[in-house]
């Protein structure tokens, strides 16, 4: 389920509907090469935001956040093809989607 703090989220970010999360976060792992920092933390993922100008999508992980740039492959895109941004805290995520709303509009 999309945490409440996504549906107040300013453009280009937004809430994930339930049905695409689950695809997200399947596709998150057929994409993550075996040699990434998020290989083994991938498994436990949950989307919770997307945004809407392009194929990025922030996941929950068990230790922190990561927003990764999803390219629809269905298999593990080599480095450094595959790009994820690794945030230990949600704060530290919620910087970011600010940083980018500023430079949306």
């Amino acid at each position: 389920m999309t945490p409440g703090w996504a549906e107040s989220l300013d453009m280009p970010w937004g809430p994930i509907p339930e049905a695409f999360a689950r695809s997200t976060e399947r596709e998150l792992r057929k994409e993550v090469p075996s040699n990434h920092l998020l290989y083994d933390r991938c498994w436990t993922a949950r989307a919770i935001a997307r945004r809407f100008d392009c194929d990025d999508v922030a996941f929950e992980l068990d230790d922190g956040f990561a927003v990764v740039h999803l390219t629809w492959s269905h298999r593990p895109e080599p480095l450094p093809f595959f790009h994820a941004a690794i945030y230990d805290t949600f704060a530290a995520l919620h910087a970011q989607m600010v940083r980018d709303y500023e430079a949306w509009v």
